[in-house]
């Protein structure tokens, strides 16, 4: 055998080998490579179907809920929550869909409060105080407490004022936590 002989063999050899390394090499690249895009489809669908339902929640509470619909016009919310917050607890979203759930708990007590204690001071303010510590500044003023006879009342109408500051303000946490 020639040298030239020698030369093509070995050259074909090496292209087999080649390929036989390099096309399962590809394969496991383009492989990995579709995984992480699908990973990021469904980060991207998720996060985006979180943004979604809380801009959906933000229009229904404009709109106006009782006190016995406001569950259910916040379910959607904590339901999506629930899936998405484990996967993604550090994305601005999820922060903000997660506080604002915290936030409307403590309202929903505060509103009921307002309702069953009919202007008595026993469940607002500690409410209140609540409320701020979570939103991390003050967004609700304490109530102005009056006592007589022993009973500890407040304004009724402030109170309301109160109610509505702190829904208008989870309103517009949903609103830009949203975009």
């Amino acid at each position: 055998m020639d040298k030239a002989t020698k030369w093509l063999i070995r050259g074909a050899a090496s292209a087999v080998i080649l390929l036989a390394i390099g096309t399962p090499t590809y394969l496991i690249i383009s492989k990995n490579i579709n995984e992480v895009n699908t990973q990021k489809r469904e980060k991207n669908e998720k996060l985006t179907s979180l943004k979604n339902v809380m801009k959906q929640v933000a229009s229904r509470l404009e709109n106006g809920v009782s006190l016995q619909s406001s569950t259910d016009a916040f379910r959607p919310l904590v339901d999506k929550l629930a899936v998405v917050r484990e996967f993604y607890p550090e994305d601005p979203a999820v922060i903000s869909a997660t506080k604002s759930e915290s936030l409307f708990n403590i309202l929903q007590t505060y509103w009921y409060n307002t309702i069953y204690y009919d202007g008595i001071a026993l469940g607002l303010n500690p409410e209140i105080s609540k409320f701020n510590r979570i939103a991390g500044k003050t967004v609700a003023t304490p109530l102005q407490e009056k006592r007589f006879f022993g009973v500890t009342s407040v304004d009724k109408v402030e109170s309301k004022v109160q109610r509505a500051v702190m829904y208008n303000y989870i309103i517009r946490l949903l609103k830009e936590g949203s975009i």
